[in-house]
């Protein structure tokens, strides 16, 4: 198996405008610093094009350092209310964009030169207005009747630790918390090699949609919050002249016992009198390769699932891993049957 590890490094430039003066004793030359921070990421958001919309938000947390991030109310926070959870936005809708502060009141800014603190500072992504326990944000893949949006599914996260004040540079390494699933569907030898040029609606069924995340520290706890969650449809020109169609959907990160007695895929063809094609983990998967089915964080999972009309055309091959912009984490090649 190959592993593609990326480095997904925001880097916050800082603007510095430095004003000298001289001190009512006349020698004495103090200075000050009101510059703001900025920033620019390179981030790859879990989406068939991977690029950055233009109304991207993340939030920043620049915190006084060794400080745990809490909130009273929505007029004070601790450790410093101008300095909580502000909104940036990005540039442009690339690859790689700068992003800005959306307001003045968003604007993070350096102390004082002459106080020469040192901050932590945390980032996510996608943005979350109101944030009133900072050590358990929600966070949520639920999409049971529409395509997930995969975009806004992805959450990131990542922090930097004791940058001195007035630092020229600060870089914060933003990290999947959930896990990509990837499923290219195929047609068995029941079906024509047309069948799959209409698309189907796939749904994810058995697993979790709801978690929290500790913003201090990144830890992701699962809730138990088992739905249907309809995968996005990415299909490209390459898979329809392979008669194939290809889907993604981000996922709760979820352990490999858990995972393989209760994920399955549900594939309805609308064009077909809702014609279903059903797979499970549990009925379908080899015991040699039980211990495959798990989804990591950080890490995407392709699945070849082929359509059979009949449980004797199932057939399980070995596990094949495509390399893509997330770490890659097991996937398989399984046989999907008409329910």
């Amino acid at each position: 198996m190959r592993e593609k590890k990326l480095g997904i490094t925001v880097l916050a430039i800082v603007l510095v405008a430095l004003f000298a003066f001289v001190a009512c004793d006349g020698n004495k030359v103090n200075v000050a610093n009101n510059g703001e921070v900025r920033f620019a990421t390179g981030i790859r958001k879990a989406t068939a094009n991977s690029e950055w919309e233009a109304a991207d938000s993340v939030g920043i947390f620049m915190a006084d350092a060794d400080d745990t991030l809490s909130y009273t109310d929505a007029a004070t926070s601790t450790p410093d209310p101008e300095r909580y959870n502000k909104q940036y936005r990005a540039d442009t809708a690339a690859q790689t964009s700068g992003f800005t502060a959306i307001d003045a009141a968003n604007t993070l800014k350096w102390d004082d030169i002459t106080t020469t603190p040192k901050f932590d500072f945390i980032a996510y992504y996608p943005y979350v207005a109101t944030i009133t326990t900072p050590a358990a944000l929600p966070i949520s893949v639920a999409a049971p009747s529409a395509e997930q949006v995969t975009g806004t599914a992805d959450f990131l996260w990542g922090r930097t630790d004791d940058i001195e004040n007035n630092q020229s540079v600060v870089a914060l390494l933003l990290n999947h918390k959930l896990s990509r699933l990837v499923v290219i569907a195929k047609p068995g030898v029941e079906l024509g090699v047309n069948d799959l040029d209409s698309a189907l609606t796939v749904h994810v069924t058995g697993l979790n949609t709801t978690a929290t995340l500790d913003l201090n520290d990144g830890t992701l706890t699962p809730i138990v919050s088992v739905a249907d969650i309809q995968m996005k449809d990415i299909t490209t020109q390459a898979d329809l002249d392979a008669h194939q169609r290809r889907y993604e959907v981000v996922v709760i990160p979820t352990a490999q016992v858990t995972a393989f007695a209760n994920v399955g895929l549900r594939f309805t063809d609308v064009t077909a009198s809702n014609t279903t094609y059903l797979w499970k983990a549990s009925e379908s998967v080899a015991e040699v390769d039980e211990t495959k089915i798990h989804f990591d964080e950080g890490k995407q999972h392709v699945y070849n699932i082929t359509l059979n009309k009949a449980n004797d055309e199932v057939a399980v091959a070995e596990i094949n891993i495509e390399i893509g912009d997330w770490e890659d984490g097991d996937g398989g090649n399984w046989g999907a049957v008409l329910n």
